[in-house]
C-alpha cells in the first residue's frame, strides 16, 4: 500500500524532475535573457483597457513545482 502510493507520487515527480535537468537552462540568474519576446503589441496600438495574465517556469529545481504570475494592466486611452 505505502509503496503504490509513494510510486503514485514520486513517479511523476522524478519524471518530471529528469525532464527539468534534460532542459538547456541559463546556468544562473544573470546569464538569462530578459529582452522582450515582443508578445503584446504597443500600448498606444490598442485603445481598449486589458488586464493580462501570463505564467511561466521559474528556475532550477523551483520550476519543478511552481510558476512565476505576471499582471499586467493598461487603462483605456
Amino acid at each position: 500500500m505505502i509503496v503504490g502510493i509513494l510510486i503514485l507520487f514520486l513517479l511523476p515527480l522524478a519524471v518530471h524532475a529528469a525532464l527539468y535537468a534534460g532542459k538547456d537552462r541559463p546556468a544562473s540568474f544573470d546569464d538569462a535573457d530578459w529582452s522582450s519576446v515582443g508578445m503584446l503589441p504597443p500600448a498606444d496600438a490598442d485603445r481598449d483597457a486589458r488586464f493580462l495574465v501570463f505564467t511561466g517556469r521559474t528556475g532550477r529545481w523551483k520550476g519543478i513545482f511552481a510558476v512565476h504570475r505576471t499582471l499586467f494592466s493598461k487603462p483605456r486611452h
